[in-house]
């Protein structure tokens, strides 16, 4: 039993992920995983297209995901902040100040 390169694909696909991946796309913006039937991504609403050309962004997408981005690293730097006055707070009470 020979089998050809795309078969091989499909059944490692099949074995790698449980379930056959040839029912979701990847949006190439966002990268959720979408449905087959949706031509737009279900996040993004980038159409899902073969196209070669680069997808056009939408600026709301951008905002919303530059917003959650700086949110984040608020986030960290507020607890990074918080755990080094701790810090300094801990050796000055161990140094009897």
């Amino acid at each position: 039993m020979e089998l050809h390169s795309d078969e091989v694909v499909r059944s490692k696909r099949k074995t790698r992920g449980g379930a056959d991946d040839d029912d979701k796309w990847e949006c190439s913006v966002c990268t959720y995983i979408n449905p087959s039937e949706s031509y737009k991504c279900e996040i993004c609403f980038m159409r899902k297209g073969t196209s070669t050309r680069k997808p056009r962004l939408n600026p709301q997408v951008v905002e919303q995901q530059q917003l959650i981005a700086q949110a984040i690293l608020k986030e960290k730097d507020d607890d990074s902040r918080k755990k080094k006055t701790e810090r300094v707070g801990e050796k000055l009470s161990s140094a009897g100040m």
